[in-house]
C-alpha cells in the first residue's frame, strides 16, 4: 500500500542525510486514532524491523516516540524503509534551548534529570548503544513534568548488545561525541559525555565549540583534549560537567553520580551564573535584574524557600515564595528584597515605586499609568511599604505607600459609581450606536492616577478646583460636580473621589459648549 493510502502529508519537518521527515494526518482511524504522526522515509535503505520491534515494546514507550506503523516500500526500484511515529507538540530539546533559554535553575536540572534517566533506559533497560546523542535528536513529549525521548534512531548500535561488538558506520555529531568515539571505540559512556555537553548547551545556550569547525573537533576527541569549561562560572554546575566530560570512559560520570548531583538538596541557589551562599547578595542582584530575577523565582521559589529554612528561617515566613506563577513572582520578589535589603528603593518591573515614583508614574504616559493600576489594584504597594522609607513621621512600615495602598482603590471604586450614575446625563445615548461608556477604556488608567496624586500631594486638590473653577457654569449637569469639588475634603476618600470625578468630566463639559478648556494629563 502507498504511503498516500495511509496519510495526508501536512508540511516536511526536516530533511537529513538518512531520511525525510514528514508531518502527516492518518487515513482510515489508523494510528490508534492519533491527530498527526510523524512519518520518516529513509533516502536509501531498508527498514530494520527486528530493531523496531525491541523499540515497539510497549514498555519502551516512556522514553521512545510511539511506533505506530512501518514497513519497506519500492521507490525507483529499489526498497526503502518507512516508519510513522508519535508527534510531539513540543519539538525537539534543540528548539527549547534555541527558543526558551534562558530557563530557571530548577528547570534545568529537572531537562538533566530526565535526560539521566532516558538515557540510562537505553543502555541498561534496552541494552541499546546511541552514537549520536544530541538535542535534536531528544524529543519533548512534555515539559510539565518533562518528559523526553530518543527520537533518532539512526545513530543506534542496531542489534548490538553494549558489550557486543563495534558496530561501525554509525552516525556521529562530532560536537556532541566523546573522545574514544573519535577513535573508532563506541560504548555506553560516550552518551554520558554528550550528556556533558548538552548541559553545557543548557547553561550557556551554545556547545563548547561553537564555531570550531567539526574536523577540528574531531581531531582534537582523538588527541585526548576535551573542550575548556571557563566559561562554566557556576561550581555546582561545573561540578557535573567536569564528570561527565572525563577523557576516560571508565572514570567518567555515569548515571548514578547525575542522579546524585541531581537530588543534591543542599545546593546554594544560582542565578545569572552566579552561586550564592549569601541571601542578601542574590536578593541585591534579583533587584538589580528585576524581569529577569522575577522569572527566576518563579521557577525557583520554592527550593529557595527550602534552602532559607536550612539557613535558619521560620517556615512561615518563606512560605509566600512556594507555588508561585508570574504574578505572584512579581510580588514575593519585591517581599524577598523587603525583608532581606530593606534600604533599598522598592521597584516594580524595575520601576520605583516609592512615594516619588508612583507620583512619576502618575504623571507619566498612558503606559505608566496602567503599571500603577496594575502596582496599586494589585496589591503589589502592601509588600512595598515594607521598604525603609526616611519619612520621619514613618516606624516600621511606609505610612504613605500604606495609605496608598488602602485608599486609592476605594477612591477609584467610589468615582466609578459615581460616574456611572452620571453616564446618562454626560453622554447622551445616540441611535444605533452602543451607549458609550464613562469612564472609557482610556479614561480608566486617568482615575487610578489621579487618586494617587490627591493621596500623595497635599496641593493637589487646589489644582483640581482650579481646574473645575475655570469650565462654563452652563453645562446642565456641571453645577452639582463643581459644588462638590470646591467641597470636597481631600482628607477623606469621598472627598477626593468627588475631586477625581470632576477631573475627569470637566474635558466632557468643555466639549458641550464647543471649548477644550486648560490641558489635562
Amino acid at each position: 500500500m502507498a504511503l498516500r493510502e495511509k496519510f495526508r502529508p501536512v508540511r516536511i519537518e526536516a530533511v537529513g542525510a538518512e531520511s525525510v521527515v514528514h508531518l502527516a494526518e492518518p487515513l482510515g482511524g489508523g494510528c490508534a486514532g492519533a491527530d498527526l504522526v510523524v512519518v520518516k522515509v529513509h533516502r536509501d535503505s531498508r527498514l530494520e524491523t527486528d530493531q523496531i520491534v525491541v523499540l515497539g515494546r510497549l514498555e519502551a514507550t516512556r522514553h521512545v516516540p510511539r511506533i505506530h506503523d512501518y514497513g519497506n516500500l519500492a521507490v525507483d526500484g529499489a526498497e526503502v524503509g518507512w516508519m510513522a511515529q508519535e508527534y510531539c507538540a513540543h519539538g525537539s530539546l534543540d528548539a527549547l534551548i534555541r527558543d526558551a533559554l534562558p530557563l530557571g535553575d530548577a528547570e534545568l536540572r529537572a531537562i538533566v534529570a530526565e535526560l539521566a534517566e532516558c538515557l540510562n533506559f537505553w543502555l541498561g533497560a534496552m541494552g541499546l548503544t546511541h552514537t549520536d546523542v544530541k538535542p535534536a535528536n531528544i524529543l519533548v513529549r512534555s515539559r510539565n513534568p518533562y518528559e523526553l525521548l530518543i527520537g533518532d534512531f539512526g545513530g543506534i548500535a542496531r542489534n548490538v548488545r553494549v558489550h557486543g561488538r563495534d558496530p561501525g558506520g554509525l552516525l556521529t555529531t562530532w560536537a556532541y561525541a566523546a573522545p574514544e568515539t573519535a577513535r573508532g571505540r563506541r560504548g555506553a559512556p560516550a552518551a554520558w559525555w554528550a550528556l556533558g555537553i548538552i548541559a553545557y548547551q543548557l547553561l550557556l545556550g551554545r556547545t563548547p565549540y561553537e564555531g570550531t569547525p567539526s574536523a577540528r573537533v574531531r581531531e582534537l576527541l582523538r588527541a585526548g583534549r576535551r573542550p575548556a569549561l571557563d566559561a562554566v562560572t557556576d561550581p555546582e554546575w561545573r561540578r557535573l560537567i567536569d564528570g561527565l566530560l572525563v577523557v576516560d570512559p571508565a572514570r567518567r560520570w555515569t548515571y548514578e553520580h547525575v542522579v546524585a548531583w541531581v537530588a543534591d538538596e543542599h545546593r546554594p541557589p544560582r542565578f545569572n551564573g552566579r552561586t550564592y551562599r549569601d541571601v542578601r547578595g542574590l536578593a541585591d542582584d534579583l533587584e538589580r535584574n528585576w524581569r529577569d530575577g522575577a522569572a527566576w523565582l518563579a521557577g525557583n521559589g520554592g527550593r529557595l524557600a527550602d534552602w532559607l529554612v536550612r539557613q535558619g528561617a521560620d517556615p512561615a515566613e518563606v512560605r509566600y515564595l512556594r507555588g508561585l506563577g508570574g504574578d505572584g513572582a512579581r510580588r514575593a520578589l519585591i517581599r524577598l528584597i523587603a525583608q532581606v535589603i530593606p534600604d533599598v528603593t522598592p521597584r516594580y518591573e524595575g520601576r520605583p515605586i516609592d512615594a516619588p515614583g508612583l507620583l512619576g508614574l502618575a504623571r507619566g504616559g498612558p503606559s505608566d499609568r496602567e503599571l500603577l493600576r496594575e502596582v496599586v489594584d494589585g496589591g503589589v504597594l502592601a509588600d512595598a511599604a515594607r521598604h525603609r522609607c526616611g519619612h520621619p513621621a514613618c516606624r516600621g512600615r511606609c505610612a504613605v505607600l500604606d495609605r496608598v495602598h488602602a485608599d486609592v482603590p476605594e477612591i477609584v471604586a467610589r468615582a466609578e459609581g459615581k460616574l456611572s450614575w452620571l453616564r446618562g446625563r454626560v453622554l447622551p445615548s445616540r441611535p444605533g450606536r452602543p451607549p458609550a461608556e464613562l469612564p472609557s477604556e482610556r479614561e480608566w488608567p486617568m482615575l487610578w492616577a489621579w487618586a494617587a496624586e490627591l493621596t500623595l500631594l497635599a496641593d493637589a486638590a487646589e489644582r483640581v478646583r482650579a481646574l473645575a473653577a475655570a469650565v462654563p457654569r452652563d453645562v446642565p449637569w456641571w453645577p452639582d460636580r463643581l459644588r462638590l469639588a470646591e467641597a470636597a475634603d481631600p482628607a477623606t476618600v469621598e472627598g477626593r473621589a468627588d475631586l477625581v470625578v470632576a477631573q475627569l468630566l470637566a474635558p466632557h463639559a468643555w466639549r458641550v459648549v464647543g471649548g477644550h478648556g486648560p490641558h489635562r494629563r
